[in-house]
């Protein structure tokens, strides 16, 4: 489990995830619109290996399932959540 009590530094890392988040965000909102999109696939990029972070701690016992299982679903709605405002290119 992710315990504040039991990992002091759990409040700091999910400010670095935050303040990441945040920095890619502000600099796709204010990257000209032709680069949008490949900020877009930066982000899910990074999104993704969040991704694979949460299921191979999982994986090994690190955090417990239900935990990873949270973790990653997050990290994957974050990627999808990116995939919704890619252009349609059909």
């Amino acid at each position: 489990m992710l315990k504040v009590t039991s990992n002091p530094q759990l409040p700091y890392m999910t400010r670095l995830f935050g303040a990441r988040e945040i920095a890619v965000g502000a600099v796709t909102l204010a990257a000209p619109e032709s680069a949008r999109t490949s900020m877009v696939g930066m982000g899910m990029a990074v999104d993704g290996a969040d991704a694979i972070a949460g299921f191979a701690a999982a994986r090994s016992g690190a955090v417990s399932k239900p935990v990873g299982i949270v973790l990653t679903g997050a990290a994957l709605a974050a990627v999808a959540a990116g995939a919704s405002t890619l252009p349609d290119r059909s």
